[in-house]
């Protein structure tokens, strides 16, 4: 195969991302199965420490649909969410998805933070993050198959291994009266979600949305390993009208959310970019959570939340035959929700 000279701006490219580490690896299943080849720009290399001015990248940006707030914290009537289901999503840099009165989620590498949510009050509500040990806790990926790492080294099946999720429990829990609700965490499989429509905020505090391309355990250059969903950029101006977007310097954590059953569900958190060194398509990646489910119930039990049947943590308030059940050992787990697994989205063009 002939291969042409790079254009100034390849070149250009190249040059710029030279300095950093990057890391490769070949997904091992996509939707058409076919073998694909990333160059890895993640976490620190990625998204993390980037002096971009800008955040996610537009296909085609449109403020009165994109921007979450019109002025301040005066919403946006038009944004493409409905903004009576997403208080739970930090306002300032959209960088915390509220799962339990006291727990907000993001990725884990980034430094734990006071969140910021926008009350029913329409006023902005900031929140002191606890600062004891153990109130940052990075949640665990283990395997269920070998992993080959970009270094060559195999992960064996049932060990665990670090991911970039990481949950943060909070001083105190939000008061009820200031009226932000908490997401419920989207419990669907993780094969389930090629070919959903993921809807994902940037630091800017505007949101887009993508259909999920790939989902898949990877491993990012800070050392974790995380399941995670992925999505896929078209060129700028190639889609009209798009909502469609990539992740650039400074998006790491934001919330990325999935509408189910007319509810927006989480789905994960920002995590890296990638490029497929085949065809030089650029992918974002996203955290998935709900492979996480029981240690995250682990981890909401012990601060008296439980799951109820919405996928909603509530805090536990045991009637006296419940305790003595528990007494006794008979724990009985709150039901959750089996998603019934819809037929794929087309794949945007």
């Amino acid at each position: 195969m002939c291969l042409s000279a790079a254009a100034p701006w390849q070149t250009f490219l190249v040059s710029l991302l030279a300095p950093y580490m990057f890391l490769r690896f070949i997904t091992r299943y996509h939707l058409r199965e076919t073998s694909m080849r990333f160059l890895f720009m993640l976490a620190n290399a990625g998204l993390l420490g980037s002096s971009l001015a800008n955040a996610a990248t537009f296909a085609n940006y449109l403020p009165a649909r994109h921007d979450r707030f019109s002025s301040g914290v005066i919403t946006n009537p038009t944004f493409l969410m409905d903004h009576s289901l997403i208080s739970g999503v930090d306002a300032v840099g959209q960088r915390a998805a509220l799962i339990s009165p006291q727990h907000y989620l993001t990725a884990a590498h980034i430094s734990a933070f006071n969140p910021t949510f926008l009350g029913s009050d329409g006023a902005l509500h900031n929140f002191a993050r606890d600062l004891t040990p153990g109130s940052r806790t990075v949640l665990g990926t283990t395997l269920t198959a070998d992993f080959t790492k970009s270094n060559g080294t195999v992960l064996l099946a049932g060990t665990t291994h670090a991911s970039d999720i990481a949950i943060v429990r909070l001083a105190a829990p939000i008061p009820t009266a200031d009226g932000i609700d908490t997401l419920p965490i989207y419990t669907g499989t993780l094969s389930s979600m090629v070919g959903e429509e993921l809807f994902v905020f940037d630091k800017n505090v505007r949101a887009g949305k993508d259909t999920i391309d790939i989902a898949e355990i990877v491993e990012l250059n800070t050392g974790a390993i995380t399941a995670s969903v992925i999505y896929g950029f078209d060129e700028e101006g190639t889609i009209l009208p798009s909502d469609e977007l990539r992740l650039v310097g400074g998006d790491s954590g934001g919330s990325s959310l999935i509408d189910f059953g007319g509810r927006y569900e989480v789905v994960g958190a920002n995590m890296g970019v990638g490029t497929d060194t085949d065809t030089g398509k650029v992918y974002s990646f996203n955290t998935f959570a709900g492979a996480y489910m029981s240690e995250i119930e682990s981890i909401m039990n012990a601060d008296g939340y439980v799951l109820g049947a919405e996928g909603i943590f509530v805090t536990a308030v045991p009637e006296p035959a419940t305790f003595f059940c528990l007494a006794m050992g008979m724990v009985v787990i709150a039901t959750n929700r089996r998603r019934i697994n819809r037929q794929p989205l087309s794949d945007l063009p």
